[in-house]
């Protein structure tokens, strides 16, 4: 329901009034039954800190670690009010085993790529990973306290706990048969069946550990690589484990597998067709001189994509170079100003894969490059104009994220709907030739010339300042002089344009959130849907096989789903870009007339590092020097009675803002709103 009813966001949406189909009946549907989900909103603002970000770590305890309590103390108490006896230690074991799949039922949600979820409840997907890392410790938890539950009462009952883990070598004999006596438990004969049990149970015990051990923070950050590899391994060993070791877990942990299939399975169809195409086309890599290795990738985009990006800013794409890696790679993205053809990324070479793809952009015969997007939260400019001050703080590279969204502020200033009137942008960069490139091609041409607010002109009273603090700037240059001196960075940035083949980059034709109307959703509702529901069909269908006699008849669902979930992508898709094909020769059609005709050339902007305001009020203003957080906050206007702060940048500069915010409140008693974007994923 949430595919189908989720739209794009109201503000700039792309061609809403070129819409006429969506009229009458759709148009009340869409009006009236998103209320069926004002739950799911709700419980967003009841957790937000000050009504930005939702506390994830609120979200993981509600949604990650309560069920599974839950129900792990709901069953408790039954068997202690049926009188707990011998036999209800086994019981209460096998509880803590389904408290672990309880919680792994929601576990695959968060990090489903294009999760309809997440977007419905506003989540940005790379922080409800934490909801996905608490889940998986509860997880792991409940598993690891059943098996050592299990251990103790088989040493209880006079057998030794470990030995009955490994089945005997004549359990493992070709015509060995699962009911042949070995040894005996609690009076009775043990099966091989039982020791294989426990021996797929302790597998995935012991998988599930590894995985936990190997996705801690600091693996993730610095051994990417590793961290993907054994999540990938030791997940799918576990799975198959799990499955193994009772044959109704497939039941727990449908949710997850179908969702995570319906989700995912789409895009990477896309994606595969896009490599058929050979990728997208890499117009140009500029390598930014005296910039700490920054590079400036431009990409050929569908006007889709532009409408997208234009439509709500601060969202990212994943990349794949399969010659450098075969995994993704989140890249903020951003466009030029005045370049309807083409979307942008800045990034830092700094892991392995960076420093490989700036070297390999710097060859005339481009790289294979596979792009999946956008990703991200699609509500940041809805939410923006709600607040009466913006307040944004950008460290080094960490101002691409805001690039987009101070263009479309500068564009919604002054109009009915936003009731915003103070921006500010303050960007920490010691990078001078990363300052000059930015304030040039991006900030320049929004801010640089006429400086009207939207429909309000320079009568509305609407400030908007952008900051940059030079934090590496040489000694006796407080003004920015000395950064100056060498003028516009194109003359410092060597271009390369490339040779090959490609196309342009086509957002996910099946995602949520890109679509106006309700109509145009049922697509991606309809695809959704046949492999999340045949999928369970088909798994309840195999349940029939399952036998004691051979278990890895329990494993057959997996690969049933990954089948569904392909025969319903591959139709789709190729549908969906035949439409998409069609569509653009009309609309080449209509609008070559247009082309033909001479366009105005714009007037030359203003210097991009002049300190002096501008014809209106918005201004680009330097300093050196890094700011005190606290000081920054202060410079709100005393009359804004519920300001934002957005933040991008390294970890320590979150912390800062996260403080300072803190002391603010606690000082002076308005509602701060914290946004935070991931810098270091």
């Amino acid at each position: 329901a949430c595919c189908l009813l989720l739209p794009a966001p109201p503000l700039a949406r792309p061609g809403a009034g070129a819409v006429g189909v969506a009229s009458g009946l759709a148009s009340r549907l869409a009006a009236r039954l998103p209320r069926l989900f004002a739950p799911l909103r709700r419980l967003r603002h009841v957790l937000c800190r000050g009504g930005g970000d939702p506390n994830y770590a609120a979200l993981s305890l509600v949604l990650a670690v309560a069920p599974p309590v839950v129900y792990l103390g709901a069953k408790s108490y039954a068997l202690w009010d049926a009188g707990f006896v011998r036999k209800s230690h086994g019981k209460l074991a096998n509880n803590f085993g389904k408290a672990a799949v309880v919680a792994a039922s929601w576990f695959l949600v968060p990090v489903s790529r294009h999760s309809v979820v997440t977007a419905a409840c506003g989540w940005d997907p790379i922080h409800a990973v934490q909801i996905h890392i608490w889940a998986g410790y509860v997880s792991v938890g409940c598993a690891a306290l059943h098996g050592a539950y299990w251990i103790v009462i088989f040493f209880a009952q006079g057998d030794n706990g470990f030995t009955a883990l490994l089945p005997p070598l004549q359990c493992w004999a070709r015509d060995a048969s699962m009911w042949d006596l070995h040894g005996t438990y609690d009076g009775e004969g043990r099966t091989c069946y039982s020791f294989f049990i426990n021996f797929c149970g302790a597998v995935a015990v012991l998988s599930f550990l590894l995985l936990t051990l190997t996705s801690l923070h600091w693996v993730r950050r610095h051994y990417y690589r590793l961290f993907y590899y054994c999540h990938v391994v030791f997940a799918t060993v576990s799975l198959v484990a799990l499955l193994m070791h009772w044959k109704r877990m497939i039941f727990y942990l449908c949710p997850s597998l179908l969702y995570y299939a319906a989700s995912v399975t789409p895009a990477a169809v896309q994606a595969l067709a896009s490599r058929c195409r050979g990728g997208t086309t890499v117009v140009q890599a500029t390598h930014l001189a005296d910039s700490g290795g920054c590079v400036e990738l431009c990409l050929a985009a569908d006007p889709a994509a532009q409408r997208a990006l234009s439509a709500a800013p601060l969202r990212h794409l994943r990349i794949c170079v399969p010659e450098l890696s075969l995994l993704w790679h989140p890249f903020t993205v951003c466009a030029m100003p005045g370049d309807d053809t083409t979307v942008r990324i800045l990034f830092r070479q700094y892991g392995t894969f960076t420093r490989g793809l700036a070297a390999r952009l710097q060859e005339v015969r481009r790289p294979v490059l596979l792009v999946d997007g956008y990703h991200g939260d699609t509500g940041r400019l809805e939410a923006a104009v709600q607040h009466d001050a913006i307040l944004m703080v950008a460290g080094g590279i960490g101002i691409i994220s805001y690039l987009s969204l101070v263009a479309q502020l500068h564009a919604q200033l002054g109009h009915a709907r936003c009731r915003t009137r103070h921006v500010v942008l303050h960007w920490m960069c010691r990078d001078a030739g990363l300052v000059r490139h930015v304030a040039a091609g991006y900030l320049a041409p929004v801010l640089g010339g006429d400086a009207e607010c939207g429909t309000g002109g320079r009568g509305c009273g609407v400030r908007l300042r952008v900051v940059v603090h030079h934090t590496g700037a040489p000694r006796g240059a407080p003004d920015g002089t000395a950064l100056t001196a060498h003028g516009s960075s194109d003359a410092l940035c060597p271009h390369v344009e490339h040779v090959g083949g490609g196309a342009p980059f086509v957002p996910a034709s099946f995602s949520p959130g890109s679509r106006t109307t309700v109509l145009q959703n049922i697509p991606y509702f309809l695809v959704f849907a046949a492999i999340s529901w045949s999928g369970l069909r088909v798994t309840y269908q195999l349940t029939t096989f399952q036998s004691s006699e051979n278990l890895w008849w329990n494993v057959l669902p997996l690969p049933a789903v990954l089948g569904v979930a392909l025969a319903v992508s591959l139709p789709a898709v190729a549908l969906a870009e035949r439409w998409r094909v069609r569509c653009a020769g009309r609309a080449s059609a209509y609008t070559k007339a247009d082309t033909q005709m001479p366009r105005e050339e714009a007037p030359p902007a203003a210097s991009p590092l002049s300190a002096e305001r501008g014809a209106g009020d918005a201004w680009i203003e330097h300093r050196t020097g890094r700011p005190h957080i606290g000081e920054l906050l202060q410079g709100v206007p005393g009359d804004a009675t519920h300001p934002a702060v957005y933040v991008c940048g390294p970890t320590v500069l979150h912390r800062a803002v996260r403080e300072a915010v803190r002391d603010e409140k606690g000082g002076v008693g308005r509602t701060w709103a914290v946004y935070e974007e991931a810098f270091e994923v």
